[in-house]
């Protein structure tokens, strides 16, 4: 069961992220679908790549963004070929998808914006997904943090790089996140309970 949509940290276990997600994403999505005259909907993630739990999330519920007529405009910090095929595949149909090559982006947390007032924000972005539980952040209601959020991403989008292609999954001899020693990139908000810049 999903935790309490809250703007408090909770930890999930790793073997439960995708599963939260996803079940926190439909209730966006069935909500949006019920709201007669809504104006079509675009949903913003800032994300490690397309092999991260929240993309994973987002592409197996493709179809039902479509229906609902949702788009995605997704900013990766990488681009590693570890996301599968059908990842990408169902992604090409709903979203934009452009990188950002500055290394200081994986100090920053990912987030998903879904709405006026509906935001996810996870854990920082060099805090392997696969192998750690993770500090993440469902928020409702919260239309100041979402203010912020689309502010900071919109300063991502218009720095990331388009591209043309994201490489089907292939086996990598390097770590899953380098050792990078730049510093934090300076995406901070305003005072509030949601922090998506802090460091863990």
């Amino acid at each position: 069961m999903l935790p309490t949509p809250s703007p408090r940290m909770n930890v999930v276990r790793k073997e439960d992220k995708e599963a939260y997600l996803k079940e926190f994403i439909q209730k966006d999505i069935s909500q949006q679908t019920g709201a007669a005259g809504l104006a079509p909907l675009r949903y913003h993630l800032v994300t490690l790549s397309l092999a991260s739990p929240v993309a994973q999330a987002l592409a197996g519920l493709a179809n039902e963004l479509i229906q609902a007529g949702i788009t995605l405009h997704i900013v990766l910090a990488r681009i590693d070929g570890l996301a599968s095929s059908e990842t990408i595949e169902s992604l090409d149909r709903v979203a934009v998808i452009r990188h950002v090559t500055d290394p200081r982006l994986l100090d920053a947390h990912e987030q998903l914006v879904m709405g006026s007032g509906t935001l996810w924000i996870g854990d920082c972005m060099r805090r392997d997904p696969a192998k750690r539980d993770a500090y993440e952040c469902y928020g409702e209601g919260c239309t100041e943090d979402v203010a912020w959020a689309l502010r900071a991403f919109e300063k991502l989008w218009a720095a990331a790089q388009p591209i043309a292609h994201v490489p089907p999954a292939r086996t990598l001899t390097q770590s899953f996140v380098p050792d990078l020693v730049d510093p934090a990139i300076a995406i901070t908000g305003a005072n509030g309970p949601i922090s998506a810049a802090t460091r863990h």
